[in-house]
């Protein structure tokens, strides 16, 4: 028989999770998605920042190196119309690959940063702006 009889497995498992989540940081990471304005009418353009907030920095610090995000909008409420990459990663084309596909009631977009994890955590703090969304209001109702 095994050294690790059946009845000892669960209790090594749940010592090596326990251990595992006493490890973990008590902060969470969140993705947010904060509107410039709240109210809008149809034919007026407003942008929505997308934020990764939580993040702890010093020596053991956290980073976003990549992200690969979709969104999914009501069309007959929203179109999309462009997207602007912050330099959180890196400048665009340049620190970054960055891409966008736009399609009816979902954007897709993705960048990863070509910077090392130094160069990264200059750039950034506790909270990314990652990129600005331009959504332009085609109806009326909630999206």
């Amino acid at each position: 028989m095994s050294r690790f009889a059946a009845a000892g497995v669960p209790a090594l498992m749940a010592a090596l999770l326990a251990g595992t989540l006493a490890s973990q940081s008590a902060s969470a990471v969140a993705i947010e998605f904060v509107p410039a304005d709240i109210d809008g009418f149809v034919g007026d353009l407003f942008n929505i920042d997308v934020i990764v907030s939580g993040l702890s920095s010093g020596e053991t610090g956290e980073i976003v190196s990549a992200f690969d995000l979709d969104v999914l909008y009501d069309p007959a409420i929203l179109n999309a119309t462009s997207i602007s990459f912050r330099p959180a990663l890196g400048l665009t084309d340049i620190g970054t690959f960055a891409s966008s596909i736009f399609a009816r009631g979902r954007l897709d977009f993705a960048n990863i940063s070509l910077l090392l994890n130094d160069e990264l955590a200059a750039l950034q703090g506790d909270s990314v702006l990652l990129a600005s969304l331009t959504f332009s209001a085609i109806g009326s109702g909630f999206s």
